[in-house]
């Protein structure tokens, strides 16, 4: 049995154990021998290390050699389809490389694109409802030219904001990284319109600034919307000598058990670094791993589960509904919470950090998908009734915040939730909010509805996917 509540919390530190990459660390180090390719795109399934890599070239290379770096998570809710808030991270990455006064420059000038367009859609829209208010009759003729007006004013906003954006690359070092990770939530839209814009942007970023150079992470092969040149190269699960290098590293001595964790694994990375730090903790041994082959056990389930039962509180009890969120705060999280008696310290939340499954977002936190989906799974299975109790006050705590504070960010959330709850009900909530943005031109914001029915949409009808289906090619 796993140690429990005493049990000290245990540091994998990633960077520090990083293992087996290096083919792909000496590729990055090469990109600035040759003028081409100047993209590095790896590819491989959901936990295999493209994240990590990122981080530990972030920390090995880019910030010992000082070159300019900025990174964005293409999977993240704040980032989803919007390019004024893509711009705005990406050249915040790169904010102490540039003049200040360049770099404020930058952001009137996309704080000032976005409010004119913003102006120029609610016109739009004024003049609509004083057309229907006079009882005019719109024919889809009619409609057609203003969607295509909608569509002109955005592309003319979205040219002015790379524009805006192309400038900073004027001044940036002899050296500079952009990292794109999470490239399959951008690439699985079949948004062409908007990876080409995105793609147009740091080509002529790299036109300006020839040592420009971009490392995409993505669970899919690259399908890149420009014709130019790009590394790529497939992270492939670890192999049982990658296993037993990183237990070595780690003094886990065990006689046979890198072997066994390998075998249950499959050399899936971010698992053999849970059971790396299950094993520092004292609370996994060779016989337990063997029988959990034998039983045939999931491993990111199992595994899952140990780190749970050696936990002291308020941590065994949290986890299991933690790793449900689409993201958290602390404030969001001793709300959602507070049903099972549970409250986090200041201290009690910075612990999260520690483990290998939870990152940081923009602001939030968030457990790793394949953790996110194995959870949901197990509880949707164990807890059914539990489950949707906590789907609704999630639902509940978003919908309500998003009200009255007047953020999108947490309408969506609201909506991912409202899915999971009621997936007929979720989705006819999701049409009516959709048919506003559309009706309105929020074209940010109706991306950002697109790609939260994608995340949740996995357990409903082939009715409501076919749907869902629709309005993504009809957005794209």
């Amino acid at each position: 049995m796993p140690k429990t509540a005493d049990t000290p919390f245990v540091v994998f530190d990633p960077i520090k154990n990083f293992t087996n990459r290096e083919r792909q660390v000496q590729a990055f180090d090469r990109l600035w021998d040759t003028p081409q390719p100047w993209v590095f795109f790896l590819h491989g399934l959901s936990g295999n290390g493209k994240s990590t890599f990122m981080r530990y070239v972030i920390a090995t290379r880019c910030a010992p050699q000082k070159l300019a770096y900025t990174q964005l998570y293409l999977d993240s809710p704040e980032a989803a389809m919007n390019r004024f808030a893509m711009a705005a991270t990406l050249a915040g990455g790169w904010r102490a490389n540039l003049p200040a006064k360049l770099f404020d420059r930058f952001e009137q000038q996309r704080r000032e694109i976005l409010t004119e367009l913003q102006n120029q859609r609610a016109n739009l829209r004024i003049t609509q409802i004083i057309k229907a208010e006079a009882g005019a009759t719109v024919s889809n003729v009619a409609q057609d030219a203003v969607m295509r007006q909608a569509h002109e004013m955005d592309k003319i906003a979205h040219s002015r904001l790379a524009d805006a954006f192309v400038d900073l690359a004027r001044a940036l070092p002899a050296r500079a990284v952009v990292f794109l990770d999470g490239y399959e939530a951008l690439q699985r839209t079949g948004d062409r319109g908007l990876s080409g814009w995105l793609w147009n942007m740091l080509e002529r970023c790299h036109k300006l600034c020839p040592g420009l150079r971009a490392v995409v992470g993505c669970q899919d092969p690259p399908q890149l919307p420009l014709d130019f040149g790009v590394a790529d190269d497939d992270l492939h699960p670890f192999k049982l000598r990658d296993t037993q290098q990183l237990f070595d590293n780690l003094g886990i001595k065990t006689p046979g058990l890198a072997q066994a964790v390998q075998e249950f694994t499959r050399g899936h990375a971010l698992l053999v670094a849970m059971a790396a730090q299950e094993a520092l903790a004292g609370s996994l041994s060779l016989v337990e791993i063997r029988q959990a082959i034998d039983a045939k056990h999931r491993a990111e389930e199992w595994l899952f589960h140990r780190v749970i039962g050696r936990l002291p509180e308020p941590h065994q009890t949290a986890l299991p509904w933690l790793a449900l969120l689409r993201r958290f705060n602390h404030d969001s999280l001793n709300h959602l919470l507070a049903a099972y008696g549970v409250k986090f310290s200041e201290k009690d939340f910075r612990s999260l950090q520690q483990f290998s499954f939870v990152r940081y977002d923009q602001g939030w936190w968030r457990c790793h998908d394949l953790i996110r989906r194995t959870q949901q799974r197990y509880q949707n299975q164990a807890q059914p009734q539990e489950t949707r109790s906590f789907y609704a006050r999630a639902y509940e705590y978003h919908t309500s915040q998003g009200k009255e504070k007047g953020r999108e960010a947490d309408q969506v959330d609201g909506l991912y939730y409202h899915f999971l709850l009621e997936p007929e009900a979720g989705h006819q909530n999701w049409n009516e909010v959709l048919l506003e943005a559309k009706t309105n031109w929020r074209r940010e914001f109706w991306g950002e509805l697109i790609k939260v029915a994608d995340e949740a949409s996995e357990g409903a009808t082939r009715e409501i996917q076919a749907d869902i289906a629709f309005e993504r090619g009809y957005y794209g």
